[in-house]
């Protein structure tokens, strides 16, 4: 009866300690850019690699491009932010520039697996493009509550 319950002890603090170790390595293997909440002073919020949005100013939200097929560096006044089906969701108010051209209201399409970031005029247009692409619900949340949903603490708190 000792020996079992010696046994069944000895067991148990073996598996604990084999899962801490566990635990440890899978934080270990976790890649640096989903870790990350800010850069410098600015709030940011990982998308999917290389993506994130980035708050640059009290108001304004942005997000890096990594082509220039937009003939732009990066989406400003970015609005609302979902990801869906590996794919980023953007909309963007308040002036942004493509293709040499300044729109009051933008939606964006940007799949990261391909690098194609598509820009749509219209939320019509949007909405086909996401037919297209076989999504039909999207929740497209201010980058603020998209930070607070994330990491539970207010937007307003800077974390280095």
């Amino acid at each position: 009866m000792k020996d079992n319950l010696s046994a069944l002890l000895l067991g148990f603090l073996w598996c604990f300690c084999f899962g801490c170790n566990q635990s440890k390595a899978r934080l270990k293997e976790a890649d640096s850019f989903y870790l990350k909440t800010g850069l410098m002073d600015r709030l940011s919020i990982p998308l999917i690699k290389p993506y994130k949005l980035i708050k640059t100013s009290d108001t304004e939200w942005r997000l890096e491009l990594q082509t220039t097929k937009l003939l732009a560096l990066s989406i400003h006044n970015v609005q609302g932010a979902d990801i869906v089906k590996n794919k980023i969701l953007i909309y963007s108010k308040g002036g942004t520039e493509v293709n040499n051209i300044q729109y009051d209201e933008l939606w964006f399409i940007i799949d990261p697996a391909s690098l194609s970031e598509q820009a749509f005029p219209s939320f019509k247009a949007f909405k086909k493009a996401l037919s297209g692409a076989n999504i039909s619900s999207v929740n497209l949340r201010d980058p603020d509550t998209f930070y607070k949903e994330l990491y539970n603490k207010s937007a307003d708190d800077k974390k280095q």
